[in-house]
């Protein structure tokens, strides 16, 4: 709360937090102008913040408590939290003007104790667009995008697992070899919501990028989507979207443009 002449304006911070699965929740914090201090209302205390307009300098820290639903110790442990999208507005609660003070993606998430941090990214709005596109020999779209177009709602399948041994997951079916560097979503058990990278197929068997953050059992459900390496022959003979490839395969290299008569 802040005091001028006959005037008591008070302020508080409006958090907004929505994990990559779509949970998510809306709190606020009071702020305490005369100590500079941020209060705990909402279970979310801001620890630093920093603005910068150039390509660095930019900072956001944020601390909470665990003391509700929204925000369970094991689902931080699992990082369900992990990227979750983030939105900080100032609300001037005696009818003033409002705004929002940044917006980012929450980094890994430290537990200690009944209290967690964590790091905001915060993208400077130097960097919110590129000036130039980009070029490579792979496809930059990413499956089933805009620019892409692919309808992955028919290549996608669900399974139960069967059994696992660390990064490998061994399922009721065999697994083909269009699911390479695609995903999966786990339905049921422990790890219900958490989405995980395939880097492989294997004997019809999937390997993750990580194992995963809790216990599996066999009979888990998940829901595994089709992945794309980029190449224009995956594009164009699995897909038939050669027409959206978004690469340049025939570009010539930076090698090739610096190369001289009788290199």
């Amino acid at each position: 709360m802040r005091v001028s002449g006959d005037a008591v304006t008070a302020f508080r911070f409006d958090w907004s937090l929505q994990r990559p699965d779509g949970a998510g929740f809306a709190t606020s914090s009071d702020i305490q102008a005369d100590t500079l201090g941020h209060g705990w209302a909402g279970g979310l205390r801001l620890l630093e913040l920093r603005q910068n307009e150039e390509i660095v300098g930019s900072a956001l820290k944020v601390e909470g408590i665990l003391q509700s639903n929204a925000l369970t110790k094991a689902d931080l442990e699992a990082r369900r939290w992990d990227h979750a999208s983030l939105k900080l507005a100032l609300k001037d609660t005696s009818g003033g003007s409002n705004g929002t003070v940044c917006m980012g993606e929450l980094g890994q998430v430290a537990v200690r104790g009944q209290t967690f941090e964590s790091s905001v990214s915060i993208a400077p709005r130097k960097l919110a667009s590129s000036p130039c596109v980009l070029t490579a020999p792979e496809c930059r779209a990413v499956l089933g995008d805009k620019r892409c177009g692919v309808d992955l709602r028919t290549r996608r399948m669900r399974v139960a697992v069967a059994h696992q041994d660390g990064v490998r997951l061994t399922f009721d079916r065999t697994i083909e070899a269009q699911y390479r560097f695609g995903r999966v979503r786990w339905l049921s058990g422990a790890n219900t919501g958490i989405d995980q990278d395939i880097v492989d197929i294997i004997d019809g068997n999937i390997l993750l990028r990580e194992q995963p953050p809790l216990e599996c059992i066999p009979g888990d459900h998940l829901e595994i989507t089709q992945g794309c390496d980029g190449q224009p022959a995956t594009c164009g003979d699995i897909f038939s979207n050669i027409a959206n490839f978004r690469g340049e395969p025939n570009l010539p290299h930076t090698d090739a443009l610096m190369r001289y008569p009788g290199a």
